[in-house]
């Protein structure tokens, strides 16, 4: 929310200081700076208050993705989580995605920054089969894998090597999420072969003009049969997301949406409602609209 809305949170009275953007480095260089007593107003990606001035410094930059450490885990009980629970190791090796879709809000945090051709970083081949070694050293109960990537095969030349290198060196069944449009047979092969077993992708409408023109999904209702069909044959089950309570919709729209997906061989359905998050486009066309509710929120 810092980085979406930043005016917004840092015009609270309470609030001294925000980190605009990835902020690992930012709050980094920001600790050593108050250890030192010394200044933050050249501490990129950092917005603080001086003497009742905002100072508003510019968004960090992106470094390349195995710069960063991996998490610490043990920072939190994953032995308590719903996954660990049910043998699930939650990973992501990648962060941004290319894509506008104006529920979101990625677009809005990928303009904060002067280079957007590094704003989707994946962990090197080598470096995500590190991590996810490390990772089942820590949890060695862990019988499957999810990734959280929005695409986990967006990129691929890096796919085609990470897949060879986890089947080698992992193997372990995972489920993945993926866009209908990057699906073809060659993917869907280094998916099997790699051990997967599971894929999610999203339609969210079946209305043309709702998916691809309202939410700019971009993408074909022949694309949407074909990928499904394309995992069925490859024997990777398929999940499918999609959204109801959308602007401008109506009741065709919403048995538009069950007709699709009524033509789709999945097996799990998941059914959202539309919630218009700040710094998505499809909030500014809520709150032009005055579609959203003025009353203040109870307190927890």
């Amino acid at each position: 929310h810092p980085t979406i809305a930043p005016e917004e949170v840092i015009a609270c009275p309470d609030i001294d200081l925000i980190a605009v953007g990835e902020a690992e480095h930012s709050l980094l260089e920001t600790v050593g700076r108050l250890e030192a007593a010394s200044g933050l107003n050249d501490v990129k990606g950092i917005w603080h208050k001086k003497n009742g001035v905002v100072v508003r410094n510019e968004p960090a930059e992106l470094p390349d993705y195995d710069q960063y450490p991996f998490p610490d885990l043990d920072l939190f009980k994953v032995e308590n989580t719903f996954y660990y629970r049910n043998r699930f190791g939650v990973l992501k090796l990648s962060r941004g995605c290319p894509y506008s879709c104006t529920y979101c809000c990625n677009p809005t945090v990928q303009s904060c920054y002067s280079s957007r051709s590094k704003y989707v970083r994946f962990r090197s081949p080598q470096n995500s089969i590190k991590f996810i070694t490390e990772y089942l050293k820590r949890y060695p109960n862990i019988d499957v894998i999810a990734f959280l990537d929005d695409i986990l095969f967006l990129k691929k030349d890096w796919f085609s090597e990470f897949a060879s290198l986890y089947k080698k060196e992992i193997n372990l069944p995972f489920a993945c999420r993926g866009r209908v449009n990057l699906f073809d047979d060659d993917t869907a092969s280094r998916l099997k072969d790699a051990n997967c077993y599971e894929i999610t992708f999203g339609v969210e409408s079946g209305d043309r003009y709702i998916r691809n023109e309202l939410l700019n999904r971009e993408m074909t209702d022949e694309q949407i049969i074909r990928a499904f069909q394309t995992a069925k044959r490859h024997g990777i089950t398929t999940r499918v997301n999609n959204m109801i309570g959308l602007p401008y919709e109506t009741v065709s729209t919403v048995f538009a949406t069950i007709a699709l997906n009524a033509q789709l061989d999945y097996k799990y359905s998941l059914n959202s409602i539309f919630t218009p998050f700040k710094g998505s486009e499809l909030f500014d066309l809520c709150e032009k609209n005055k579609w959203l509710g003025t009353e203040d929120l109870p307190d927890a």
